[in-house]
């Protein structure tokens, strides 16, 4: 059975579970799912650029499709040159409404980025993030995990009815397959990140 779309999944997750009684929860299912993919996997095809990032503010809204910063550099400013993260706390002991100047650092607090010290001017950067992908909803739908990892929304789905069906027995075979396709798909991504393995040259 192909898993192409998101009506492939949901037919593909009612014939594993082979129960009449969980066809309405199985949306549930690939939901809770999806969710639990969106806090685990951090992989470079999550990865997601923004060029034209303004840093002219304290305080500055983090995208809705945020999921975590990877870095933040401003570009504005000849060399260009990283933000550090510093955790909140930090953030409150170092700044100071009369501290202003090109920002240095960054945290993250509630909603938003705060810049320390307070820019005192707007700056451009490039942002550097793991981005969410959007809930399925039209039986269409897909995703770039779906295309290329299907196994892991089918076994993640699966582990979801675990609530309806306590004593399946195919649960631990569910549980270690999905955790082995988390870990091969973050092997996977980690080693295109290093780059081509070194070649030896012969003689």
């Amino acid at each position: 059975m192909a898993l192409a779309t998101y009506s492939d999944l949901e037919t593909a997750v009612a014939a594993w579970l082979a129960r009449a009684d969980l066809t309405t929860n199985i949306p549930d299912f690939i939901a809770l799912c999806h969710n639990k993919l969106m806090r685990v996997l951090r992989v470079r095809e999550m990865e997601n650029i923004n060029s034209s990032f303004t840093i002219g503010a304290e305080t500055v809204a983090v995208p809705t499709d945020w999921l975590e910063t990877r870095k933040i550099y401003v570009t504005s400013s000849k060399p260009r040159y990283d933000l550090q993260y510093v955790s909140p706390d930090k953030s409150v002991e170092w700044n100071s409404t009369a501290d202003s100047g090109p920002p240095r650092f960054f945290t993250v607090v509630g909603g938003n980025f705060q810049f320390i010290p307070i820019p005192d001017a707007t700056y451009t950067g490039t942002h550097v993030y793991y981005q969410s992908l959007p809930q399925f909803s039209a039986g269409a739908d897909t995703n770039w995990i779906l295309t290329s990892h299907p196994d892991l929304y089918l076994y993640g789905s699966l582990l979801e009815s675990m609530g309806f069906i306590q004593n399946d027995p195919r649960l631990p075979m569910w549980q270690q397959i999905y955790d082995r396709g988390i870990a091969d798909v973050t092997r996977q991504s980690g080693r295109a990140k290093s780059g081509p393995a070194m070649q030896t040259r012969p003689g």
